[in-house]
């Protein structure tokens, strides 16, 4: 599953797109109920802008990853 973030005030700029490393939720192959919260929203920024990620700068996706666990209770 992967999870887009960009600036809301941002006209032009560089698209976050996080591999969360799970399948969707509703995947019949693997069906998970794992969330993704606000808090973790803010890790994964956190970390991509310490990897590089220039989100006002118009240079293309920046790739992250994010394992989440997975809940299969």
């Amino acid at each position: 599953m992967t999870l887009a973030i960009q600036p809301r005030d941002a006209v032009s700029g560089s698209v976050l797109m996080v591999d969360l490393v799970v399948s969707r939720p509703d995947s019949w192959l693997s069906p998970h109920q794992t969330a993704v919260k606000p808090a973790m929203v803010r890790e994964m920024i956190a970390g991509a802008l310490a990897s590089g990620w220039q989100p006002f700068h118009a240079t293309g996706p920046f790739f992250y990853k994010y394992p989440l666990i997975r809940d299969c209770s």
